[in-house]
């Protein structure tokens, strides 16, 4: 008779000992499920630590060294590369068929030299242009004045300094600052600020008479589909990896990219779950990419789109781990 291993009772067979099919089946089926069970062992580690640095991201806290893991929850822009679609809401990045056209600020009969505007929102999706905005000289302007303008919305800013004929003698003109074309979505909030360094060139408020009065510029466009492509992160070399993203409304689809070639990830279960930032349900997609990776610079690939009968969806945070 063969003796057997202390731990998961394998089979030891001696020189002249009799064996069995069943007693190979059987060992086999030992070893397969500890292995099973080992593997699942690292899969919920890693999506705990998944979950444990995204938290500690949207507190705003130190989360330490995580060369084998890069997440995002959207809190800015700093950690995308590209995107065609997918602007950046309050909430993370969304998509919809709504659309936005130009957003009037309206005008009112006060005058300054630094005005912002309120902070709004958007209701629909559209590429921002430009800024149109009235200025006024109280008192003859020789040459151009220069307007400085700054501009934020969803984790973008930009500001730049252009200059424009003063109105002739004296009066008021109305003028556009051209800005790089800015994707927003429902729920983009935006902010500007016109501000001159000449004492008689004012600009005029809006009906509030405290803020920026004017219009955004908005070309409409619908965005039932985007792509957003991290920036590359340094990961250590792996036998595969897993990733979530949490999303309400779509489809979601996940590769991962190096050296110019991707590896689409296999979407496995979905489940229901709630975002961290404000608690709201969603569903959490999980994917797994079986094979090894290289150590080096890779990238994930953020693929969504609506149903044909959705409006809008958005993409709260996701995360991938090398294992």
């Amino acid at each position: 008779m063969p003796n057997h291993t202390e731990h998961y009772q394998l089979h030891q067979w001696e020189p002249g000992d009799p064996f069995l099919r069943t007693d190979f089946n059987e060992d086999l089926a030992k070893i397969d499920g500890a292995l099973g069970r080992l593997d699942q062992r690292g899969i919920d580690t890693a999506y705990q630590l998944y979950e444990l640095l995204l938290q500690r991201d949207y507190e705003g806290k130190y989360t330490g060294f995580k060369r084998a893991l890069f997440f995002d929850g959207f809190r800015n822009a700093d950690l995308i590369q590209s995107r065609e679609g997918f602007p950046l809401t309050p909430t993370g990045a969304a998509l919809g068929r709504t659309t936005q056209s130009d957003y009037p600020l309206g005008y009112g009969s006060a005058y300054a030299k630094d005005l912002f505007s309120l902070n709004l929102a958007f209701t629909g999706c559209g590429v921002v242009t430009g800024l149109r905005f009235q200025m006024q000289t109280t008192s003859a302007v020789k040459g151009d004045v220069d307007v400085n303008l700054y501009f934020t919305t969803g984790g973008f800013t930009w500001s730049s300094t252009k200059a424009f004929a003063a109105p002739s003698g004296g009066g008021l003109r109305e003028y556009t600052f051209p800005i790089p074309e800015t994707p927003v979505a429902k729920g983009s909030t935006f902010l500007f600020r016109v501000y001159a360094t000449v004492d008689n060139v004012k600009f005029r408020s809006a009906a509030s008479s405290t803020h920026l009065g004017g219009t955004v510029l908005v070309t409409p466009k619908a965005m039932p589909a985007g792509t957003l492509i991290s920036a590359p992160a340094a990961l250590p070399a792996g036998r595969s990896a897993m990733a979530w993203v949490r999303h309400s409304g779509g489809s979601v689809g996940l590769a991962l990219r190096s050296n110019g070639a991707d590896h689409p990830m296999t979407a496995g279960e979905a489940a229901p779950s709630v975002e961290l930032r404000n608690k709201t349900a969603c569903t959490e997609q999980t994917f797994r990419l079986d094979g090894p990776l290289a150590a080096g610079d890779w990238q994930a690939v953020l693929t969504g789109a609506l149903g044909e009968d959705e409006d809008g969806m958005t993409v709260y945070d996701y995360g991938v781990i090398v294992l």
